[in-house]
């Protein structure tokens, strides 16, 4: 319900906050709370109704329903928050938090009249800045940080699909993960190419955040929360430089 969730959630969109409100991940940015919906909200419900196009064409039942009344067709996603770090300014204006969250999502891919189910666990952080507005809060900035993507083992998606092997057939742990071609372990815009991504008014982020290795030194990014009285005095999770504009470089 990503058009929901910006639409209650998120800034708003003919407010002060608009167009420095901010979504981004390792391999996107989304600048203006107006790309945060189409490209977030919009762009993902499209996808939602493209696949039920093509479930449809495998499960005849569903011909006479839709992608948003049936709830059918998109990717089930789960992006938990845990172990809570929150501030709150001393003026009551803005706060700042910090989460760990332990994800997965599961993405149904047709070919013919069979159907695939992709996988990917997260393993990541959430880090935001939140303003109210009217008396609410309301979110203005928000990054993920990707510490570990794995895709399931083939044992746990194998049965899910149709034209899948019987549970007892289903075989050993594999590689899992998404079919050949799909979009493998990414949110969305983080495999797309540049001219896709001008399209849906996104930026490409060239910082990757480093995913966890067994060489890699332990980071602590993004920085925890720390007390404040007001958001001038402190850092601010969106990737902006100290003159506002953003780090990042349109492709």
């Amino acid at each position: 319900m990503n058009i929901e969730e910006v639409d209650a959630l998120w800034v708003c969109p003919t407010g002060p906050n608009a167009k420095t409100a901010v979504f981004f991940s390792p391999g996107f940015v989304m600048q203006g709370v107006a790309t945060v919906r189409k490209a977030y909200g919009e762009g993902h419900q499209a996808d939602k109704e493209k696949a039920f196009d093509e479930l449809k064409k495998v499960y005849p039942e569903l011909a006479n329903m839709d992608a948003k009344t049936a709830g059918i067709g998109g990717e089930f996603a789960m992006h938990t928050s845990t172990t809570p770090i929150i501030e709150v300014a001393a003026d009551g204006k803005t706060a700042k938090g910090m989460w760990y969250s332990p994800g997965l999502g599961l993405t149904p891919h047709v070919s013919g009249s069979s159907i695939a189910v992709g996988s990917i666990f997260f393993w990541e952080k959430y880090a935001g800045d939140f303003i109210k507005e009217d008396g609410k809060w309301k979110i203005w900035h928000l990054g993920m940080y990707y510490d570990f993507t794995p895709g399931f083992p083939e044992s746990m998606t194998a049965r899910l699909g149709k034209g899948a092997p019987p549970a007892d057939q289903a075989g050993a742990p594999g590689a899992g993960g998404p079919p050949p071609g799909a979009n493998e372990n990414k949110e969305k815009g983080e495999k797309m190419t540049p001219e896709e991504i001008a399209k849906g008014g996104m930026l490409q982020n060239p910082y990757k955040y480093p995913a966890w290795s067994p060489d890699r030194k332990n980071i602590l990014v993004p920085k925890f929360p720390e007390p404040y009285y007001t958001f001038s005095e402190t850092f601010s999770y969106a990737p902006y430089d100290d003159n506002n504009q953003m780090k990042f470089i349109k492709q």
